[in-house]
């Protein structure tokens, strides 16, 4: 956290009066409510710049948080149980409106059979608290008036112009206290402080920490390792948890509009029972009981989604096995064609220069029988050429001296 940021927010102030214990105590409260504000703001900004700075700024990612825990009820109640129990009642309708009147309302426009389920409305006990004339209001015109008090403010304002709602209640003695009719339960509030907590400017981000607290209370002693099971089933009843499990169990946990689905889970069919001008009828061939049939979407119970889930990747694996096949089976069969085609190759090459490496020898052959046969009837005449030279100079000889004789 940088210096600019941690000190910016905080109205920081030299106190040179003394204080007592009680004035102490309420300015200690003061300064850790302001630096869990601005803590809290601080962390947010960082965040919205993060997720902003990598998203365009109209699309900008949102961290949703609903926490529908959190009410207190002690034996003392001030300002903080309060604005506890009144944050827990937005969330509550925020609840209420999105699990139950928006889906029951969506049932009833796309035309499904529902038996609609009554859950319980805290919007009167919201306009108690918020509304003009309400108890928020009255506390702040109390606030501002000079000789304003707690004891004032239950007995005058909101003793008299509250009364009026169901939701309200003030005992019958004339006291500092007051009650509410909560969801979870009625509390019964001492207004004790309340005007000088008030004062001290609570802003909303000390309310949004209040709301990181999710969890159920095991029990009402809060004691460790000890869990009281009908405080919590308490807990969840008031919560409307049980509400909630049954429009869950009753409802259509899962809606598509029928093109969506179409085309997710069009691979269960076989080609020919596919029609691509009616979806609709495409996705009632693809599904057969707990859906129901809207008139743009279709509503799957929660276990059926993951049933057809588990059936298509079952689908996906078995046809990404056959794609597999047939591609291995066409590189296997050009793989084998081109061996072939070399094997052939190969053959013919070989075949002809067998072919002419026999031609070559039976043309040398007879080529070497001609030459053999030539050269032997050379040598017999050349003998005979020469027995004749010779015969021919011994006929010579004895002309020469036959004629020498008879010369003589």
């Amino acid at each position: 956290m940088n210096r600019e940021s941690s000190q910016d927010p905080l109205p920081f102030r030299s106190l040179a009066n003394s204080r007592d214990i009680i004035e102490a105590s309420g300015a200690y409260d003061a300064s850790a409510k302001h630096i869990y504000a601005s803590l809290i703001q601080w962390l947010i900004s960082i965040m919205n710049r993060t997720m902003c700075e990598t998203s365009p700024s109209t699309n900008c990612p949102i961290i949703g948080v609903l926490d529908i825990y959190g009410f207190e009820m002690f034996e003392l109640n001030s300002l903080e149980q309060f604005c506890i129990n009144y944050v827990n009642e937005k969330l509550q309708q925020q609840f209420n409106f999105h699990v139950f009147k928006l889906k029951q309302k969506e049932y009833g426009k796309e035309g499904i059979e529902w038996e609609f389920i009554d859950f319980y409305d805290n919007q009167p006990c919201i306009d108690l608290i918020e509304s003009k004339l309400g108890i928020l209001d009255l506390l702040d015109e109390e606030c501002r008036m000079p000789q304003g008090s707690d004891t004032s403010w239950t007995q005058i304002y909101i003793g008299t112009k509250c009364i009026k709602w169901d939701r309200f209640s003030k005992p019958k003695i004339a006291g500092s206290t007051f009650t509410i009719k909560h969801f979870a339960g009625d509390v019964e509030y001492s207004s004790d402080g309340f005007s000088d907590k008030n004062k001290d400017a609570v802003f909303d981000d000390e309310v949004n920490v209040l709301r990181n607290g999710k969890n159920i209370k095991p029990n009402g002693n809060k004691l460790p390792f000890v869990i009281d099971h009908q405080h919590a089933m308490d807990q969840l009843r008031a919560c409307g948890v049980l509400e909630t499990i049954h429009i869950r169990a009753a409802g259509f946990l899962s809606r598509s509009i029928y093109e969506d689905f179409f085309f997710r889970f069009r691979i269960l069919l076989k080609s020919k029972k596919i029609n691509r001008d009616d979806t609709k009828l495409t996705c009632q061939r693809v599904t057969e009981y707990n859906y129901k049939y809207g008139n743009s979407k279709l509503y799957i119970r929660a276990c059926q989604i993951s049933i057809l889930e588990r059936i298509r990747v079952a689908k996906l694996n078995e046809s990404s096995i056959c794609i597999q096949k047939a591609w291995k089976k066409y590189i296997c069969q050009k793989k084998y064609k081109q061996m072939q085609t070399s094997a052939l190759l190969i053959q013919i090459y070989g075949r002809g220069y067998l072919s002419r490496w026999l031609a070559t020898n039976l043309w040398r052959t007879k080529a070497a029988i001609k030459i053999q046969k030539v050269y032997g009837n050379s040598k017999l005449y050349f003998r005979a050429y020469q027995v004749s030279i010779l015969e021919r100079r011994r006929d010579a000889r004895l002309n020469e001296s036959s004629i020498y004789i008879q010369k003589a």
